[in-house]
C-alpha cells in the first residue's frame, strides 16, 4: 500500500512539474532563458508550439495517478512517454546542437529521473 501511495505522489508531482514547465515555456521569461544561456527566440510561435506536449502528457500521468496500479498500463505508457521524450530531445540535440543546448539537455535529464523515478516505485 505505501508503494502505491508513493508511486502515484510520484505521478502526481510529474504532472505538476510538467504543467509548471509548460507555463514557463509559454511566459519565457527572460531570465530562465539567460539562466540556461538561450537566446530569446526570434519566433515565439515555434517555441511556444513545442511546449504543446507538456499539456499533453500530464493527461496520461494524471490517469495514471489516478488509477493507482503499480502494473497498470497506464504507468507503463507513463514511463515510456517519458524516455521516448528524453530519446526524441538527445536525438535532435545531437543531430542539431541548438544555441541555448542546456536548457532542453536539462529536460531530457528530467524525463529520464522522472521515468526512473516511477520504474523504480513500480517494481
Amino acid at each position: 500500500m505505501l508503494r502505491r501511495a508513493s508511486l502515484m505522489r510520484i505521478l502526481w508531482a510529474s504532472v505538476v512539474w510538467d504543467l509548471t514547465s509548460l507555463v514557463l515555456l509559454l511566459w519565457m521569461p527572460v531570465w530562465l532563458l539567460a539562466a540556461f544561456d538561450h537566446p530569446v527566440p526570434e519566433e515565439p510561435f515555434l517555441f511556444r508550439l513545442a511546449a504543446l506536449p507538456l499539456l499533453m502528457a500530464p493527461v496520461v500521468y494524471a490517469m495514471a495517478a489516478r488509477d493507482g496500479r503499480p502494473q497498470s498500463s497506464l504507468v507503463t505508457a507513463s514511463i515510456g512517454l517519458r524516455v521516448v521524450g528524453a530519446v526524441g530531445i538527445i536525438l535532435l540535440l545531437i543531430t542539431h546542437q541548438p544555441a541555448g543546448a542546456m536548457a532542453y539537455w536539462s529536460f531530457a535529464i528530467a524525463d529520464l529521473l522522472w521515468a526512473g523515478l516511477i520504474a523504480w516505485q513500480r517494481r
